[in-house]
């Protein structure tokens, strides 16, 4: 018989930045393998094996061609014996894998106790040519060498769970991540010069995920593709899932389908239409110490970008109403201050500050039991013109009196990257979706596990998307003193806009192609990516029209919403009411409003 032992070098490329436990290592790293499973013909494979640790004999004594591979360790005891087969040909292989890479724990340090439903954090070790080929790409996207870790089809992590016992499987995928920390520079006097400064040495690919409530071993393997080709299987490693805690839950819809519910409890939210950072506070000319003013950011004439200032505000404005009992809040992904994507598609390296942030409020909504009403795009960059008081951050590349040029220049890449001759082809064309599904797939991934996002909403109020608007000046009678309308540099104080074409209104096909768009992405987030533990949305101004647009029916949107503003006097009450009835009995879902105006 012949006995082959194979020790292949074990290498490790990235820097470690934070307190990780390897998942090779402390409990349950140890398999026991058994007489029989040493006797059989399947391979053996795991993290530390151990043969022969009982106190009686351990033999091997079969006919066969064994192979056992140990990730880290395979440790032969004393009471294991070897008897030659009746055949020479037949052998005993042992290896360990060579050029192992580590997975590294950030959520637990203990493999035996993690809660089903809790965060489960991990980053990987990538290997050195392909650490290097995504920081070509991140420096000049033009390498032909480099390589995009934002995009499936160039780098993908995927990651496959097995419940052992039912055989269950289960898969999610990584994100690349790299860390931000907000800079303060000159305290409350320069808030207009506040920023972000990157970790260094803080990239990586993360994985987060919860597991569902299936009790007991599961086995889980990280498999990387470069260029939709395997390139390296991680070593698997088990992990034991235990009893949820007390009160956790994803939010869903209840047997009767008109209310949510939370581990068994009726969900009713309370809370506000948070949109995204925007305001900031400074201290007002001439008296800083007893009075401030208010700068708005995002609408900013002459073109600043959004300070990390406003991002401080929010955290304080999330923070009074988390004292106020609100536990409820709608987030928007505007491009202003939030978005992953807008100045390049596909390329979200210039915005993962902004991914930083949107880790910090859902973790402080986690902290503080609150639940989030997470839009996945702001509809204003998919409009040709301005909306409502943004004159940038659209699908136009129009300058204004009294705006900044480049900051009115501000256009989604989506228009200029796959030469739509109209946003509205956002919704038709096949590369924009195919893109726009990696954005997708990237906000599920990164942010998918946290049972205090209640649901995603795909777009905010789609029913805009390709709508015309103009921008036009309202003077008031009596002029300011400082304000000389002979210059136009001072418009901007006055500024309006109107729509002057909206095609969802008037044209049968958009408001198909409006339901066609809205149905792919959710099957896309359903079926395809098996994303399933938030409830998904939509979003419209005002009700859909249903001569064309049949949104409210897709399968997997749980629930139906639309914005109502205003409402009117109470006169209107008994109307809206009849309303909803009757959406509820066409389509059997909950209907809520995720908007309504301050006086209603």
């Amino acid at each position: 018989m012949k006995i082959l032992l194979f020790l292949g070098a074990l290498i490790g490329f990235v820097k470690l930045t934070k307190a990780q436990t390897s998942v090779y290592s402390g409990n349950g790293a140890v398999k026991y393998v058994n007489f029989n499973e040493l006797n059989d013909s399947n391979v053996t494979e795991g993290n530390v094996l151990e043969i022969g640790t009982i106190a009686t004999s351990m033999d091997f004594v079969s006919d066969i061609q064994k192979e056992i591979v140990g990730c880290t360790q395979i440790q032969l005891k004393n009471t294991l014996h070897f008897y030659p087969p009746a055949s020479s040909s037949n052998s005993l292989h042992l290896s360990l894998v060579p050029d192992k890479l580590d997975i590294y724990s950030y959520s637990h340090t203990d493999l035996t106790q993690i809660h089903a439903l809790e965060k489960f954090e991990t980053g990987v070790e990538l290997p050195q040519e392909i650490f290097d080929r995504i920081a070509a790409y991140k420096v000049n996207d033009q390498d032909t060498n480099g390589l995009n870790p934002f995009l499936d089809w160039e780098v993908n992590l995927k990651v496959t769970y097995t419940h052992v016992e039912t055989g269950y499987t289960h898969f999610n995928y990584g994100f690349y991540y790299e860390d931000y920390v907000r800079t303060q520079p000159g305290g409350k006097f320069n808030k207009a010069n506040w920023g972000w400064n990157k970790v260094a040495n803080s990239e990586e690919f993360k994985v987060r995920y919860a597991f569902p409530e299936k009790n007991g071993l599961w086995a889980v393997e990280y498999e990387l593709f470069i260029d939709e080709q395997l390139y390296h299987s991680y070593c698997p490693f088990n992990l034991t899932v235990i009893n949820k805690l007390p009160g956790d839950g994803f939010v869903h819809v209840a047997d009767n389908k008109r209310v949510l519910q939370r581990d068994g409890d009726l969900f009713l939210p309370i809370g506000h239409n948070m949109v995204w950072p925007e305001w900031y506070y400074v201290p007002a000319p001439g008296n800083p110490a007893d009075s401030i003013i208010y700068e708005l950011c995002a609408y900013d004439p002459t073109g600043a970008p959004c300070e990390s200032a406003v991002h401080f505000a929010f955290d304080q404005k999330l923070q009074d109403f988390a004292n106020s009992d609100v536990d409820y809040f709608r987030m928007l992904l505007a491009p202003a201050a939030l978005d992953i994507e807008f100045e390049k598609v596909g390329n979200y390296f210039e915005r993962l500050n902004y991914g930083r942030e949107i880790d910090k409020i859902v973790e402080f909504a986690e902290s503080e039991d609150m639940y989030i009403d997470f839009n996945m795009k702001v509809h204003y960059g998919l409009v040709n013109g301005p909306v409502y008081s943004l004159h940038a951050w659209d699908a136009s590349n129009r300058v204004y009196d009294g705006f900044n040029a480049s900051y009115c220049q501000k256009q989604t890449d989506y228009k200029t990257k796959f030469g739509l001759n109209n946003i509205s082809e956002f919704l038709t064309n096949p590369d924009a979706k195919k893109y726009y599904k990696q954005k997708l797939r990237y906000i599920c991934s990164r942010w998918g596990y946290s049972q205090n996002i209640a649901m995603f909403e795909l777009i905010s109020e789609i029913n805009q998307i390709g709508d015309s608007t103009i921008n036009y000046y309202v003077f008031p009678d009596s002029i300011p003193n400082n304000i000389d309308t002979s210059n136009h540099g001072t418009w901007w104080n006055f500024a309006k806009y109107t729509s002057v074409y909206n095609p969802y209104s008037f044209e049968f096909q958009h408001r198909q192609n409006t339901y066609l768009w809205q149905k792919e992405m959710a099957e896309y987030i359903k079926n395809e990516l098996q994303h399933k533990n938030q409830l998904l949305s939509c979003s419209y101004a005002g009700p859909p029209n249903l001569d064309g647009d049949l949104t409210f029916s897709i399968p997997e949107l749980d629930v139906v919403a639309f914005n109502r503003s205003p409402f009117g006097n109470l006169n209107y009450i008994p109307g809206l009411q009849q309303q909803i009835n009757n959406y509820h009995t066409l389509f059997d879902k909950p209907v809520y409003f995720s908007e309504i105006s301050f006086g209603d």
